[in-house]
């Protein structure tokens, strides 16, 4: 499978071409997979999870500076850290796993902080002190949608489809 990653102003965008097989008795049901998932997805309505192979994961990202009240902190990922000002902070709301936590480069103890999955928060029990770097490693997903409501699959060959483009989008949540 090829795969083409472009980049609009906010969001990421994917397309891909392939054949789909379908011969499900033969264990090939490429297919009817895409399709029952793009119909679970109601078209360009509906979200799910995309694991992008090339930008999935970050190490010692830091999320924060301590002020001895702030206890919540969005886990995030720089874009750009070189350019001027520091890049952009790009808020991950989709987390996979969170490896480590550090305060000032010291791993925390994960009973003493919790993540919501579902928007990528850490909240610490205690807020950290005045001062603390505070840095995370974790993985991530990208919230994607399709970009359109129907795409035309062509059969050209016994139990062999294909499908010309097929093109997702990140979102943010």
């Amino acid at each position: 499978m090829r795969s083409t990653i472009l980049i609009h102003y906010g969001n990421l965008h994917w397309s891909t071409i392939d054949f789909l097989r379908d011969n499900p008795a033969a264990g090939y049901d490429e297919l009817r997979t895409l399709l029952g998932f793009f119909m679970l997805c109601q078209g360009a309505f509906g979200t799910f999870l995309f694991v992008d192979p090339s930008d999935w994961k970050v190490a010692g990202q830091a999320i924060g500076i301590g002020n001895a009240s702030t206890a919540v902190f969005q886990l995030q990922r720089t874009m750009g850290a070189t350019m001027s000002g520091g890049g952009f902070l790009e808020p991950i709301t989709a987390p996979n796993v969170v490896s480590a936590i550090y305060l000032n480069g010291i791993t925390q103890d994960p009973t003493s902080y919790s993540i919501d999955s579902a928007t990528g928060l850490v909240t610490f029990e205690t807020a950290p002190r005045s001062g603390l770097s505070i840095t995370a490693d974790f993985t991530y997903y990208c919230r994607c949608r399709f970009t359109e409501d129907k795409y035309d699959f062509e059969n050209f060959m016994f139990r062999l489809w294909h499908l010309k483009k097929l093109t997702f989008i990140s979102v943010r949540s």
